[in-house]
């Protein structure tokens, strides 16, 4: 289990590994703001164990790490820090964090059974010594935070100026339905996808590899979207998902999930449907 600390750490950082200056302190303005408006969360961490995972595209890395203590909690909950959290690594960083080590790091929670190690790069290494160095640089780090967009995203009051959408009644009941878990909800989350709040590929960019959306041709607020089909299973930044069921490919393996991603404004920019594992999801 974890015991999030409830004192002050007492510590000083030495770089481990950074594209920060020295003379910025643990992690330079720049990365912190990257980090955060990505949605990232920042923690101080002890590092438990890491193994390595044959998977389909090769070996890959995870460690098993303690939350010491949340500095940016992000998207995180209270009860995301109550037990240890397997941080999946990349296929290149199996031996970049050290076992017994306390480190500073940027997570995310991919799902809500699933959490990575982010930002890479950006690593400080903690030594027990030195309290006024953590309490400055947690102090930097959350007057960074409280200046960035996505701290305003987050803390927006959501729903004070409700304007009812201009979309039809039979999307409206549509919504509705899964909103209230009415019915097949993976086949009501199709419904919405394939109506005008889906997101369709761009032709115009289609040679490209990387394939482009257009936004839904509804024009949506955040808060249009959450009173239409409700709170969220998991947010992730600006991106929100909803855990769907079982999809009616049949394969009790995969859920769907309806996702939208919303722009600095709190618009809809993107509404898409997908499978991904149910393990990721629920246990």
């Amino acid at each position: 289990m974890i015991t999030v600390i409830k004192y002050a750490l007492v510590c000083i950082f030495s770089l481990s590994m950074s594209n920060a200056n020295a003379a910025d302190g643990p992690f330079s303005e720049t990365s912190l703001i990257d980090a955060f408006e990505n949605g990232r969360s920042l923690v101080i961490a002890k590092i438990v164990s890491v193994q390595s995972k044959q998977e389909q595209y090769g070996k890959l890395y995870y460690y098993t790490v303690k939350i010491v203590q949340p500095v940016i909690m992000g998207d995180l909950y209270d009860k995301d820090l109550v037990k240890q959290v397997e941080l999946y690594a990349g296929a290149s960083y199996g031996d970049s964090l050290k076992i017994g080590t306390i480190y500073t790091i940027f997570i995310t929670k991919d799902t809500p059974m699933a959490f990575s190690w982010a930002n890479r790069n950006d690593i400080w290494k903690i030594n027990q010594k030195n309290k006024k160095e953590v309490d400055a640089f947690i102090s930097k780090a959350k007057q960074i935070y409280e200046k960035t967009s996505i701290y305003k995203f987050r803390n927006a009051e959501i729903g004070k100026s409700y304007t009812p959408p201009d979309i039809s009644d039979e999307l409206k009941n549509i919504c509705n339905k899964f909103k209230d878990r009415e019915g097949d909800r993976a086949k009501l989350a199709k419904a919405i996808y394939q109506s005008d709040l889906g997101s369709r590929p761009d032709e115009s960019k289609m040679g490209s590899s990387v394939i482009e959306y257009l936004p839904p041709k509804a024009l949506l607020s955040r808060s249009q979207v959450l009173q239409l089909i409700g709170e969220p299973t998991l947010k992730l930044g600006r991106t929100y998902y909803w855990f769907c069921g079982v999809d009616d490919t049949g394969s009790p393996e995969y859920t769907g999930i309806l996702k939208t991603t919303f722009d600095r404004n709190e618009n809809l920019v993107r509404l898409m449907y997908g499978l991904d594992k149910m393990i990721k999801w629920k246990k």
